[in-house]
């Protein structure tokens, strides 16, 4: 993975990954992407990922994909206040779900979120 300030405010970030299990579930491939943008204490970010079906026999349509979307406003230099949505869409047979959120095939996941993050070093 990487990623890319633009300065100005603007960055993006993007991963790529490969699991090799073999056996029956075989491999996968999966990305994300993301981006977020500052105007003065405030930002917005988005992201958008999606993890393709595993390629073992019999384990069709496995894969899901996921977006976020939030804001944070800066109230001091290691402090920030946040607000997230995020959605994982499973496909037919596709589990993934959000932290300790199970997923279930075919349906989807989401998740709202508020809260205040402490950086407790300013580095």
């Amino acid at each position: 993975g990487g990623g890319w300030n633009f300065g100005q405010g603007t960055s993006v970030g993007a991963l790529c990954e490969n699991v090799e299990l073999g056996g029956t579930k075989g491999d996968r491939n999966a990305w994300y992407l993301s981006g977020m943008h500052k105007m003065d204490a405030f930002n917005v970010k988005a992201a958008y990922g999606s993890a393709d079906k595993w390629s073992g026999a019999g384990l069709n349509d496995t894969g899901a994909q996921q977006f976020s979307v939030g804001a944070g406003y800066e109230l001091s230099k290691t402090t920030e206040a946040y607000a997230l949505y995020t959605q994982v869409s499973n496909d037919k047979a596709g589990s993934y779900g959000l932290e300790s959120i199970a997923g279930y095939p075919d349906k989807s996941v989401s998740s709202f979120s508020l809260g205040i993050k402490h950086a407790f070093s300013s580095k």
